[in-house]
Order: C-alpha cells, then sequence, then structure tokens
C-alpha cells in the first residue's frame, strides 16, 4: 500500500497534459483519429474544474528512480587494431 506522506499534490499543468494525451490517444498509444489538440486540452482542463469542483483531490507518486540499460556483452572488448585511436594532430 502507498503511505501517504509519499503523495503530492498533483500539478495543474501536468495533470491538463496527462488527460489531454489520454484523450486524444487509445491504450496502445496509437493517436484516435478526428481528435484536435485544442479540444482534448478544453476537455482535459473542463474535467479538472469539475472533479474540484466536487471536491477530489489529485494526488501524485514521486517519480521512480532512473535505471539504466546493462551493457552490450562487447562492451568490455577494445581492440586498438579494429577502432585506432583519433590522431592527436587532427589529421587522419
Amino acid at each position: 500500500m502507498i503511505e501517504h506522506a509519499q503523495l503530492t499534490h498533483a500539478d495543474h499543468a501536468d495533470l491538463v497534459q496527462s488527460l489531454a494525451h489520454a484523450l486524444r490517444h487509445n491504450r496502445s498509444g496509437k493517436r484516435v483519429a478526428d481528435r484536435d489538440i485544442m479540444t482534448s486540452q478544453a476537455a482535459a482542463e473542463h474535467l479538472i474544474e469539475a472533479l474540484t469542483r466536487a471536491g477530489y483531490v489529485i494526488m501524485r507518486k514521486p517519480p521512480l528512480p532512473a535505471h539504466a540499460a546493462p551493457p552490450p556483452p562487447h562492451a568490455h572488448v577494445y581492440d586498438p587494431e579494429r577502432f585506432p585511436p583519433p590522431p592527436e594532430n587532427g589529421k587522419g
């Protein structure tokens, strides 16, 4: 379960952007036909205002820590014959 101390209030601009994206795209991330950016922005603003008037408080979890992909298997191999260092004087 999520601890309440970790939650913060969602930023209005982030909320509008998230709702507008959800209105323009389907679950697989493909753009839905005949949805205008301005229309989705206006609908998102309307939804946020309606939820605020109804007493809803929208919270956000902290961002997940960044991760890095593991290096490729050949990353530890360096062959100076195959990949010579660039010349120091700038001429090749």
